[in-house]
């Protein structure tokens, strides 16, 4: 009778071992947004000024030539900064457990619009404030119809600086989401076709900005840049408009007019 309870014990063990268990249920890896009605977001969130500009066709008065095809405009109100700094944050401090690939190869850190259900916000960007202002001051190029939006991030354990480099825009905006910081300008350092890309400037080609917030930056991605060291925390919303009709014509083997060579 010992044997016989003793065999049912072991054998009763095992097999509650092996019965099947429950799946240990798994914490959701899927980013959710903190504010899923910012996606559907139109006019509300563009500044006043911007807005009555754009009605009465008369945006180039509202410009602000800081520099050798340079503007600076109003973009967005105070709200709509503090809105999307709070999303792009939260998908930051998710992605410490969810690596991302980096915004492009010379940014650390930083979020990608498109993931996080922002691209059709950007397109609206594009297509109701950039590609009016570049009908105006930046007549060289054709009509801007493809970008890539990202948020370029500054502060402890993100970027601190970026390196001397162009965009791959016909057209950048970067707009300014926050003054929680120090330093951080924008060198630029002339414009420059690829075959004079890496040829030193001149002394009046340096120009350095500071967008004030809400503010957004005009230039075109050929205009060699960099950003000064940043302390503190700094959020930019980069927005590259490019023009395919451009790219299919463009000539790389020869320098065009507008390079400052």
């Amino acid at each position: 009778m010992v044997m016989k309870a003793r065999l049912r014990h072991i054998f009763g063990s095992r097999q509650a071992a092996e019965q099947p268990r429950e799946p240990t249920p798994k914490s959701s890896t899927r980013w959710r947004s903190p504010d899923p009605e910012l996606a559907n977001s139109r006019m509300d969130h563009l500044d006043p000024v911007l807005v009555a500009a754009l009605n009465e066709d008369r945006i180039q008065t509202i410009a602000k030539c800081v520099g050798p095809g340079l503007w600076v405009v109003p973009i967005f109100t105070e709200p709509a900064c503090t809105r999307l700094t709070a999303v792009i944050n939260h998908r930051l401090q998710w992605q410490k457990a969810q690596p991302q690939e980096s915004p492009n190869s010379m940014h650390y850190a930083g979020v990608v619009f498109e993931p996080m259900g922002l691209a059709p916000v950007m397109n609206r960007l594009r297509e109701t404030i950039v590609e009016p202002f570049r009908s105006k001051l930046y007549t060289e190029f054709d009509a801007l119809d493809e970008d890539y939006a990202f948020a370029a991030t500054y502060g402890r354990g993100l970027d601190h600086r970026l390196g001397f480099h162009v965009d791959d825009s016909e057209v950048t905006l970067n707009v300014s989401l926050g003054a929680e910081h120090t330093g951080g300008e924008l060198t630029f350092l002339g414009r420059r076709c690829p075959l004079h890309r890496q040829d030193h400037h001149r002394p009046e080609e340096e120009v350095r900005v500071t967008i004030p917030k809400g503010h957004g930056l005009l230039h075109t991605g050929s205009h060699r840049h960099l950003v000064n060291s940043v302390m503190g925390e700094r959020r930019n919303l980069i927005l590259w408009c490019r023009s395919n009709e451009h790219r299919a014509r463009q000539d790389d083997s020869s320098c065009p007019a507008w390079c400052g060579h």
